[in-house]
């Protein structure tokens, strides 16, 4: 493993997460050392997504997108919007300030908002 041969062994509650994302980028200032909690954080969409956004739902009820975001375990409502786009730049928001930049995964670093990627 390319991070343990630059730091060192790795304890074993520990994982190595590419910062960008990109499994195939092995270049040593793209790898961090992080906790299995926070690895946990960076999850890919479900298949089942219509959105095609992270943290955002259609509600049927009320024919609107339902924003929201899991903290600790908890899950937090964030609202319904018209837009689905407006729920995600909303679920974005609500990461950052519950993990910070450098640990929340959001739509936008995902790509999904491919006009602010570069903001977030």
């Amino acid at each position: 493993m390319i991070y343990a041969m630059y730091h060192g062994d790795i304890e074993p509650w520990m994982v190595v997460q590419h910062i960008n994302a990109d499994d195939t980028d092995d270049s040593i200032n793209n790898l961090r050392l992080v906790t299995r909690t926070l690895a946990r954080r960076r999850r890919r969409q479900y298949s089942n997504n219509t959105s095609g956004f992270i943290g955002v739902s259609w509600h049927k009820m009320s024919r609107k997108w339902y924003a929201y975001v899991f903290v600790d375990k908890k899950l937090i409502n964030l609202g319904t919007y018209h837009d689905p786009r407006e729920a995600a730049r909303v679920h974005d928001r609500a990461k950052v300030q519950a993990y910070g930049i450098e640990h929340a995964w959001t739509n936008a670093r995902a790509g999904l908002l491919d006009d602010e990627r570069k903001a977030a």
